[in-house]
């Protein structure tokens, strides 16, 4: 059951990374792309949402120190896209892009290492 859960938990991580990057992008490229920023940023939001939901209700299964940064990640992340729907400019969007490399792909890898231990 652990396997599973984590395997989803990444899956819908990795979900709200793909959209996330999509809400870095340069404004003219959003534009080119008719990329609804507001639209976009919400949904993104309800993918926190579902993320942080998903992790209450199967912490359990889960190391508190993974449960932690994944709800720290999506807490930092939802309050930089609140940033952005009220201001979208490109020194939130490079806000968004740091928090990315710097907290959200180092979590991606470590959640991926750890599926793996128990895959194994």
């Amino acid at each position: 059951k652990r396997i599973c859960i984590i395997k989803h938990l990444h899956t819908l991580f990795f979900d709200l990374t793909n959209s996330m990057i999509r809400l870095m992008m340069p404004s003219e490229m959003q534009k080119t792309i008719k990329i609804d920023v507001e639209h976009l940023a919400m949904i993104n939001l309800q993918k926190s949402h579902q993320i942080q939901m998903y992790l209450l209700s199967n912490d359990i299964y889960l190391p508190k120190i993974l449960v932690d940064r994944i709800a720290g990640v999506c807490y930092t992340f939802d309050s930089i896209t609140k940033s952005i729907m009220n201001d979208n400019t490109e020194e939130n969007k490079k806000r968004l892009n740091d928090f990315y490399i710097e907290k959200v792909r180092p979590l991606l890898v470590f959640t991926t290492d750890y599926y793996s231990i128990f895959y194994r």
